[in-house]
């Protein structure tokens, strides 16, 4: 039988909301863990935290190293294995943009869709379209490579009062996150606009990055940030879900899910999950009104009126709440039932998509010494539908908030419990297992491809 070890933890993340709360999950299990913390400052590294440790003697035990993803060493990533004397795991993958890049993550799905028409993902991933464009002078060209939305397009031109029934559009930067460049736009005028914001020729590029956010105009000026300026080259734009579920006043919401994917691979599904509220009521009168249509409260923290308890709760709660909505043409509450139904949808949907992405070994590879999580996000419907809008890699936890902060606790001990398990450390008898990590997909991979 072997001998369980004591793993050893290396600890390296820059955001102190994440790193706190990882540091107490490895500090609650000391018999099962040797954590060492890195200098926030950058002073030292992870071959600094390992001086004095022989990895030949009794006590040597697995590695891993949870750290920023520019901070991996890959290589050695690369030349470790699970049956190594002294084992490296590390908290992500090197190659998953399969995955976390909109555009490669909606090709992986359209292929998948071609060969599985029976797939949940034809129904929870909306319409989506890559935009390509290296300037506002060939935006012709590129349409034409859109033909559908082009057509849209069109078509809502020629409509004329009381026809209203316009096919609305959101558009994103591929590789942004935190609700960072989204537009939503009906008409050709609005999208030119929007693109216009992205290919300024009247200012060099170190005079975009120096003038303040507050001055940029126009459309989704509010997401904006970092997005603006020449290096942004491809979008996704997607059928605009214009019938949303809304619930506390009438507002937009959307569902954080947390995922662990593990190894090569099994994937889970955190259950506790997060529903984050757009500031100010729904209506599709003033598509430009990001307070409205967009739902990351990264893009709310900043105003003097910003309430926590409003604009993020957990998802189980919205059971609780008996103020009635719309669902599928009726008034009434949401019920624990239709909550287990929307958490049934995202299990199938997450089960599909990882089914789609890691078949594409180019664009997501697996290893057994590397875990990871991530965040996605999903939008539901009035009719109680659920559709998958982005996944992200290192999500932004800090959106869960203080009051909600057990959930991220939660989830990073589970997690921790997890990479124990793996590494073949002792665990306490007395230990809980991780019973709200949901298992929705597993697939035995190339081992290390």
């Amino acid at each position: 039988m072997t001998k369980p070890v004591q793993p050893t933890v290396i600890l390296g993340l820059d955001e102190p909301y994440v790193r706190d709360i990882l540091t107490a999950a490895f500090h609650a299990r000391p018999e099962i863990w040797t954590a060492h913390q890195l200098s926030p400052t950058g002073t030292d590294s992870p071959a600094d935290a390992l001086k004095g440790l022989d990895p030949s003697s009794d006590t040597a035990g697995p590695l891993i190293h949870w750290l920023e993803y520019e901070a991996i060493d890959w290589d050695r990533v690369y030349q470790s294995s699970a049956e190594a004397p002294w084992p490296l795991y590390v908290n992500a993958y090197c190659i998953r943009k399969g995955l976390i890049r909109k555009a490669q993550m909606a090709y992986n799905v359209h292929k998948y869709i071609a060969k599985h028409p029976h797939s949940v993902l034809t129904r929870a991933v909306p319409s989506t379209y890559i935009l390509e464009l290296d300037h506002l002078d060939y935006l012709d060209e590129a349409m034409d490579d859109i033909y559908e939305v082009n057509q849209a397009l069109a078509a809502n031109a020629c409509l004329v009062p009381p026809q209203t029934k316009h096919t609305r559009f959101i558009m994103k930067p591929s590789l942004t996150g935190r609700g960072a460049g989204i537009h939503i736009f009906d008409s050709r005028s609005q999208l030119e606009a929007i693109l216009a914001t992205y290919f300024d020729d009247t200012e060099d590029e170190s005079d975009m990055e120096a003038e303040p956010m507050q001055n940029l105009a126009g459309p989704g000026s509010l997401a904006l940030q970092a997005c603006r300026g020449s290096q942004i080259r491809e979008w996704v734009i997607q059928t605009y879900i214009d019938a949303p579920l809304l619930l506390k006043d009438r507002r937009k919401f959307h569902i954080r899910a947390y995922v662990l994917a593990v190894g090569a691979i099994e994937v889970f599904l955190w259950e506790d999950m997060l529903c984050l509220f757009a500031a100010k009521p729904y209506s599709n009168d003033d598509l430009h009104d990001d307070r409205v249509h967009l739902t990351n409260t990264c893009l709310q923290v900043n105003d003097t009126d910003f309430d926590e308890a409003r604009a993020v709760c957990s998802f189980w709660d919205l059971a609780n709440d008996s103020a009635p909505c719309s669902i599928r043409d009726e008034q009434r509450a949401l019920t624990r039932a239709d909550l287990k139904g929307l958490f049934s949808q995202i299990k199938a949907v997450l089960g599909d998509l990882f089914d789609a992405v890691t078949s594409e070994v180019t664009t997501f590879q697996t290893r057994d010494n590397c875990f990871e999580l991530f965040g996605f996000d999903f939008m539901v419907d009035n009719q109680l539908g659920v559709h998958l809008l982005e996944a992200n890699a290192f999500p932004d936890f800090k959106q869960t908030g203080k009051q909600l902060r057990g959930i991220v606790e939660g989830l990073f001990g589970a997690t921790v419990d997890i990479m124990a398990h793996r590494a073949g450390a002792a665990q306490p008898i007395d230990q809980p297992s991780p019973t709200k990590l949901h298992s929705v997909y597993r697939r035995e991979l190339l081992r290390n491809c």
